[in-house]
């Protein structure tokens, strides 16, 4: 038992230093993306028959718990909407600069 203890405090300070080097080294919208995915996988990761004595009999992965999480990742993107299409006017101009380049040499 106190081993899956220590696993389960090593894994949590990775996750703090992989988010961690993601807003040091990476833009805010992969940060925003990978925690908005962090959610709904851990949350279904709970569904599965793991056996693990520190989380019990596995959630029933029911359709109001679908739905939640869908929810939530919705309120995430509306909330970051503006960082969502700032990101993308400019993946967009650079696409567009580099198409333009190339078709001058």
């Amino acid at each position: 038992m106190p081993g899956l203890l220590v696993c389960y405090w090593v894994g949590n300070i990775l996750y703090r230093l992989a988010t961690l080097r993601a807003v040091r080294q990476l833009s805010s919208l992969a940060t925003m993306l990978a925690n908005l995915l962090t959610v709904p996988v851990t949350s279904l990761a709970f569904c599965l028959p793991l056996g693990l004595p520190l989380l019990g009999p596995p959630e029933a992965c029911s359709p109001r718990l679908v739905g939640g999480l869908l929810l939530l990742c919705l309120g995430l993107a509306v909330f970051n909407g503006a960082l969502v299409r700032g990101a993308y006017k400019q993946f967009r101009a650079h696409r567009r600069a580099r198409r333009e380049g190339g078709a001058r040499r």
